[in-house]
């Protein structure tokens, strides 16, 4: 089944909704840089959310639109010392959010991580992996400490998700946009058990993001983890 099919609408619709996305996505790049929002989950949530409200299709009959609700998330009992996420992502399809899932994740403002980087990120991947097999890392690209000159210069380049696996995460690079239409939107990735996106979100969560849409609810229905409390 394609991508499109999944999602239930026409591929005409599908490519205007990747068209308007990557755009709006090349649009906020130089808006939310790695200076301007150095603190890793706030630059993923600020990122997000100023995709705001994206309308597609014809007469624009469908939408996605980003929400998020942040805090400080640091500390000992913050969601990362507990779950080793920076951040959750729920979706909701429908007014009245009949179907939903959900997935955790970690952001990091830099592609170029350090031994002791990689290893503290292996650490928050074991602890998410407790909590629901449907977690993500978002890295932005580039750079090391010393091309931060060359950077300023450069294009800011739209950010990279790596899909959680086994603990750790996948080598394969999948763009943001690719990431949202072609995996969550179209439930390939994303937890849908409805009491393991309860407690996955509720243990401490600080950050939340939010997308909605009015897309029709995906087929095939993807399966839920059947496993009801976090692996201690």
């Amino acid at each position: 089944m394609l991508i499109y099919q999944r999602l239930g609408i026409s591929e005409r619709d599908y490519k205007d909704l990747k068209t308007k996305l990557k755009d709006k996505i090349d649009e906020i790049n130089n808006t939310i840089t790695r200076y301007s929002h150095e603190q890793e989950e706030h630059f993923f949530s600020a990122y997000l959310v100023m995709l705001g409200k994206i309308e597609f299709g014809d007469d624009n009959k469908y939408f996605i639109k980003f929400l998020s609700s942040q805090v400080n998330s640091r500390g000992k009992n913050s969601a990362e010392s507990i779950t080793g996420c920076d951040f959750g992502l729920k979706v909701s399809w429908g007014i009245d959010s009949k179907f939903e899932k959900a997935i955790l994740g970690q952001a990091k403002n830099s592609s170029y991580l350090s031994e002791s980087e990689q290893k503290t990120l292996r650490k928050q991947c074991e602890k998410m992996s407790k909590f629901t097999e449907n977690y993500i890392v978002a890295l932005r690209p580039g750079h090391s400490k010393k091309e931060e000159k060359e950077a300023e210069k450069e294009k800011e380049k739209e950010l990279i998700i790596h899909i959680g696996k086994n603990g750790s995460y996948e080598e394969e690079i999948i763009l943001l946009s690719d990431y949202i239409i072609d995996y969550l939107l179209s439930c390939v990735h994303g937890e849908t058990n409805p009491e393991v996106i309860e407690y996955m979100l509720q243990s401490n969560l600080k950050e939340l993001i939010s997308l909605k849409t009015n897309l029709p609810k995906p087929t095939p229905e993807p399966k839920p983890t059947t496993r009801r409390k976090p692996r201690m």
